[in-house]
């Protein structure tokens, strides 16, 4: 039986006043694992931001050997920063 350590890989997904947004994996990925590393939000003009510290919260979903899709609670613009990990064989 051969075994792997598994494959990582990471990334930047780049919304531009979405709510959702597809990723497609460089690689395949076995039983593949996504963390949201982090965020960078895009400055926005005081004018069009009706109320200062809202917050969005992101999730996964659609989650497959090929991809995944980030699901943010409003629209966004920014990045978001993921890491995939996959089991090894």
């Amino acid at each position: 039986m051969s075994s792997s350590r598994g494959t990582m890989e990471n990334g930047v997904a780049i919304f531009s006043n979405q709510d959702s947004l597809e990723v497609e994996f460089l690689g395949d990925h076995t039983v593949p694992v996504i963390t949201i590393a982090g965020v960078e939000s895009a400055p926005v003009p005081e004018t069009t931001q009706p109320e200062k510290g809202g917050k969005i919260m992101f999730t996964t979903s659609n989650v497959t050997k090929k991809g995944f899709t980030i699901n943010a609670s409003g629209p966004f613009t920014g990045k978001v920063f993921y890491i995939i990990s996959s089991e090894g064989i």
